[in-house]
């Protein structure tokens, strides 16, 4: 398990490299769920999220629920990003409904499969959910803040007061941007560069100015 562990971390692997993994968790269980650890099923969920393998994900995740350790967070929250990374967002969401007490890495990860699966609004619910459980941290502005830019995308433009902009996802970027510099998250580099880009996508170009200066003097805006 060492070895799977070490060839998953220590270097970049191809889409066939990880297969080997999958194949060699395979070989590590024996045919044996119990035989798995909490470690080992990790590394290959995170795998199969790489691969898009979602049916060895699947089964990996049926056997971690007979084991016992798929109700384990760690488990659940690598169980979310898989989904999410294989297009499987439904399944995504029905493990973050079956979990007691999802932490913001749960949130995290759901909210980024739906920013990722094109699903911009659910993706801006659930922050707001998450935000009034108090469970988000900078990782969650960046992810919703992507969903925010990508809605821009598909929006038309609107002349307000002498500019073109993209009103609804500008009105619910600044909702995200109040609360990241209220959190103070504003401050963190990448949150700055995704509010630049959804700033930028809504027309926006004074905020986005405004962000940018702030990232080369260092006072958040």
């Amino acid at each position: 398990m060492r070895l799977l562990q070490c060839r998953i971390r220590c270097r970049p692997s191809t889409i066939v490299e990880r297969r080997v993994e999958l194949d060699r968790f395979s070989w590590f269980q024996h045919g044996n769920p119990a035989a798995a650890s909490i470690p080992a099923l990790l590394i290959a969920l995170k795998a199969c999220g790489v691969a898009r393998e979602v049916q060895s994900g699947r089964k990996i995740h049926w056997d971690s629920a007979r084991s016992g350790l798929g109700s384990a967070i760690r488990v659940a929250n690598t169980l979310i990003s898989m989904y999410a990374r294989c297009g499987s967002i439904v399944e995504a969401k029905r493990v973050f409904d079956g979990m007691e007490a999802p932490d913001t890495v749960s949130w995290n990860a759901l909210i980024q499969g739906y920013a990722t699966s094109g699903e911009d609004d659910q993706a801006l619910q659930l922050f707001f959910q998450a935000r009034g459980s108090g469970l988000v941290d900078s990782r969650t502005h960046v992810f919703t803040l992507m969903a925010c830019s990508a809605m821009a995308e598909k929006e038309e433009f609107t002349f307000i007061d002498g500019r073109f902009l993209k009103v609804k996802s500008l009105r619910l970027g600044l909702a995200v941007h109040s609360h990241a510099r209220d959190l103070g998250c504003d401050a963190d580099i990448y949150v700055a560069g995704t509010l630049v880009d959804m700033y930028s996508k809504c027309g926006s170009m004074e905020n986005a100015v405004s962000v940018f200066e702030s990232m080369r003097t260092g006072n958040p805006r």
